[in-house]
Parts: C-alpha cells; sequence; structure tokens
C-alpha cells in the first residue's frame, strides 16, 4: 500500500549527486588536456513504487560507472574517442548511458544536469522540468 495515496501528480524519486574529478581535451589539436571537478546531478523516479528499490544498490552501480572516469583522460574512453568531451556531449553520453543502467530496476532518469562551475550548467530531459520534480510535467 502506499502510504501516499493515489495522486496522479506526485512525482517522487532520487536526486543522486557526484563529484567527478576528470581531465579532458576539446581542442583541436589535442595539446589542452586540463582538469576538471564536475559535479553531475542525476534525478531518478520510477513509474511504480509497488517495488521496493535500495537507493543503496542504485548508488553503487552509478558510482561504478562514474569510478571508470575518475582522475583519468575522458578522452580515452569511448564514446569520448570520436566525440568531443564538451559539457553537453558529456551529460548526453551519461544521461543515456545511467538511463540503461537503472532501467534495470525499473526506474527513469528525469534530468541530468552537470557544471564545471557552480555558475555554469547544462541539463539534459526527456520532459520539461522546472527547477526540481515538484515542477514536472
Amino acid at each position: 500500500m502506499d502510504i501516499l495515496g493515489s495522486a496522479k501528480m506526485l512525482i517522487r524519486g532520487y536526486k543522486y549527486t557526484y563529484k567527478l574529478n576528470t581531465a579532458h581535451d576539446i581542442s583541436d589539436d589535442g595539446n589542452q588536456k586540463h582538469m576538471h571537478t564536475f559535479i553531475v546531478e542525476v534525478l531518478i523516479s520510477s513509474e511504480s513504487y509497488d517495488k521496493f528499490v535500495t537507493y543503496i544498490d542504485m548508488v553503487r552501480d552509478i558510482d561504478d560507472y562514474f569510478k571508470r572516469y575518475e582522475n583519468k583522460f575522458i578522452n580515452d574512453f569511448e564514446p569520448f574517442q570520436q566525440v568531443k568531451p564538451t559539457l553537453e556531449n558529456m551529460a548526453n553520453v551519461f544521461y543515456k548511458d545511467l538511463g540503461k543502467i537503472v532501467d534495470d530496476n525499473n526506474l527513469k532518469v528525469i534530468k541530468l544536469t552537470i557544471s564545471e562551475t557552480p555558475l555554469n550548467k547544462y541539463t539534459v530531459s526527456d520532459r520539461l522540468v522546472f527547477g526540481d520534480a515538484r515542477y514536472m510535467i
């Protein structure tokens, strides 16, 4: 039984934040390798809350995904050997890959935001999202 009732507009989910330390190079000559600490925020929701989802397992799976890039040169990994690892391209790849990971638990990535600085962020989502989950359409 759902303790919150059957409200149709009620959106529930997890907001996961990962601090990714990785190097990249987006120059044409390949001579501008530099480090960043990217902040990646992922909003994850479910169509059904009848199934219990272990948050620790979901976090472990997402941590394992990001650890492959941790303190490494991201250009050495697919698809970033062919696609420049700009903030936008990284967000698009992460969104798609994490969507596959959480889908195994009947979850869905609603929104992914990545930033190099607190003031510059890029967001990707398959729906209109204002601020946080309270305003999803």
